[in-house]
C-alpha cells in the first residue's frame, strides 16, 4: 500500500490554509473623465479581505517595454512586472480596484473570476493584480471581509 502525500488534517484544512493565510487590502476605485483622458479616483473606504496571495509568472516574460506612465520615471525602457494572483472566498471589488499587499500597491489585471463549482468549501474568486508601486503605507481601514 501506497504511503499518502497528505494527513487527514492536512486533507482537511488544505482548501481553508489556501484561502486564509494572506491579508490584502482592497481599495475601491472608479474612472472619471479628465480633459487629459482617464483617471481613477477613490471610490470607498478600503477594506481588509483574509485571502490567499501567490506569485505568478507573467506569460509576456516579467518585462514591458514602457512609454510614458501615469508616475513619471527618471528613465525609459523596461519596467519590471511583478504579478500576483489573489485567491478569496469574497470579492467587493471590481476591475479598476487597486490592492495593497506587504507594504506594495497593486492594479487588479482584468475582471474578478468567481469559481462556482465544487464545494462550498472550495468556491472562491480569483483576482489577477500587477505591482504599481512599492513602499505605500498601509491604507487606514474601516472594516475587514473574511
Amino acid at each position: 500500500m501506497a504511503t499518502p502525500i497528505f494527513t487527514p488534517k492536512e486533507r482537511e484544512t488544505a482548501s481553508a490554509d489556501l484561502l486564509t493565510a494572506d491579508k490584502v487590502v482592497l481599495i475601491p476605485r472608479k474612472p472619471v473623465d479628465t480633459p487629459h483622458g482617464m483617471k481613477l479616483v477613490s471610490a470607498g473606504e478600503p477594506v481588509e479581505i483574509v485571502c490567499g496571495v501567490e506569485g505568478r509568472q507573467n506569460q509576456a516574460g516579467m518585462f514591458a517595454n514602457s512609454g510614458q506612465e501615469d508616475t513619471p520615471q527618471k528613465q525609459g525602457g523596461l519596467t519590471e512586472i511583478t504579478p500576483i494572483q489573489i485567491i478569496a472566498k469574497n470579492w467587493p471589488g471590481d476591475i479598476w480596484s487597486a490592492v495593497w499587499f506587504d507594504g506594495d500597491e497593486y492594479d487588479t489585471v482584468g475582471s474578478p473570476v468567481q469559481r462556482r463549482h465544487g464545494t462550498e468549501q472550495s468556491r472562491h474568486w480569483e483576482i489577477r493584480a500587477e505591482l504599481k508601486r512599492r513602499n505605500r503605507p498601509k491604507p487606514q481601514l474601516k472594516g475587514e471581509i473574511s
